[in-house]
């Protein structure tokens, strides 16, 4: 049986190290204006919820990560 996901509570929790882990982020919009990450590695899924107007650095920072990671939208 998997394990529970682990919650990163701010984009600080997004560090170098994980998206050099994660191989696929799952990207889930809500009508209350949230949007949910899920940032699958090997290992474990990490959650990270943010507002839509936070969503544009989540998304640099994955870019920017050097680490060709798909965005899946679901």
């Amino acid at each position: 049986m998997g394990s529970m996901p682990a919650e990163l509570q701010s984009i600080d929790d997004l560090t170098d190290s994980l998206l050099e882990r994660t191989y696929e982020v799952y990207r889930k919009g809500s009508e209350h204006g949230m949007i949910k990450y899920k940032f699958r590695t090997k290992k474990t899924l990490f959650t990270l919820k943010v507002e839509q107007a936070g969503a544009a650095a989540i998304e640099s920072r994955i870019e920017g990560s050097g680490n060709p990671i798909e965005i899946v939208d679901i």
